[in-house]
């Protein structure tokens, strides 16, 4: 395709050049563009937040110029009429699931156009995107599709058919395929091909940072270059009711929160088990881990049956970066 700066007609594919990528749109009229995701003059952001949407043409170009595409022979024979093109980018509006490499502007203009998902820039993508603190969180409900059944960690397959518990079974189980995913995603790393070794009996990676949490059938994950732990917990407010405060919290958290209630006791254990997960230690004892001295985010995590606590801790929490499953909703607490 190539690309001239003339005016632009119902149904073109338009872009404009922000920094050293492109962003893309469907050109309506001037008073709407329609685009997955706002111009990207923020590209450090929360992927969840971004939707396919509408934009007056000013905001589109940003103060740059705007480009319009103009297909091929190839192309043309390939590519939906200009009406359609409007009519599938519209059916789209609110549409989810967005990922700088792997479901971006670029995929879904092209996806719009030619039915088909595909984006030109990617190496320059890919060079953008090694360049930032990469700290991303995924969250499944599970049973999801798979590419591979089997479990490639030998050791980890044989903890997973060892487990007696069928429903702990399937949740080791999941956990581990939707960290292929994430590996792959954030790392583009093929988890066959991952050397694992073991710090406290855990499996870790050399060049990637991992923690992996489960429970009920969600199932939560972590990446990142530098040290994460992860934890998800069903909110269980009977059950932290029964906790005695100077059994969890810290001498300094006490003295903070003498009157901690059962909802805030369930988070601060989510957010110690995150922490424990982060720092490796041997053994969780949660008296011995002050929140108040760590970096952490917490979300709510809602589900149809049942809602979760969330929480991932990190010296770069605040690049955290959440994947969630389109069946689940994620808030701030």
């Amino acid at each position: 395709m190539k690309w001239t700066l003339d005016e632009p007609k119902l149904g073109d594919i338009v872009r404009v050049k922000l920094a050293s990528i492109y962003h893309f749109g469907v050109y309506v009229s001037d008073d709407e563009i329609i685009q997955f995701g706002l111009p990207p003059t923020d590209l450090d952001r929360d992927n969840s937040t971004v939707k396919v949407c509408t934009t007056a043409v000013d905001v589109f170009m940003c103060g740059k110029f705007i480009e319009v595409g103009v297909p091929d022979r190839k192309e043309k024979k390939k590519m939906a009429s200009r009406k359609k093109i409007v009519e599938v980018a519209r059916s789209r509006i609110g549409e989810g699931g967005y990922h700088i490499l792997y479901n971006n502007c670029e995929h879904f203009v092209n996806q719009c156009a030619f039915g088909e998902k595909n984006c030109g820039q990617i190496e320059d993508l890919k060079k953008m995107w090694r360049s930032f603190a990469t700290l991303d969180v995924y969250v499944k409900k599970f049973p999801f599709e798979v590419k591979r059944k089997k479990i490639f960690q030998k050791e980890r397959a044989k903890e997973i058919k060892s487990c007696k518990n069928k429903d702990v079974r399937a949740e080791k189980y999941y956990a581990w395929k939707l960290l292929e995913i994430a590996l792959e995603q954030s790392f583009e790393k093929d988890i066959k091909k991952c050397k694992f070794n073991k710090i406290n009996g855990k499996p870790v990676l050399e060049d990637c940072e991992f923690s992996i949490s489960h429970s009920n059938d969600i199932v939560a994950v972590a990446v990142s270059k530098k040290p994460v732990g992860v934890d998800i917990e069903a909110i269980d407010h009977e059950r932290f009711a029964k906790f005695p405060l100077n059994r969890i919290l810290s001498g300094e958290e006490l003295e903070a929160n003498s009157n901690c209630s059962a909802d805030e006791l369930n988070k601060l254990w989510t957010a110690k088990e995150a922490i424990f997960k982060k720092n490796a230690s041997e053994a969780f004892n949660p008296v011995k881990i002050n929140t108040l001295n760590e970096k952490y985010k917490t979300r709510l995590v809602r589900a149809d049956a049942q809602n979760y606590y969330l929480t991932v801790a990190s010296d770069e929490v605040a690049f955290v970066k959440f994947h969630i499953d389109e069946t689940l909703t994620i808030e701030e607490v």
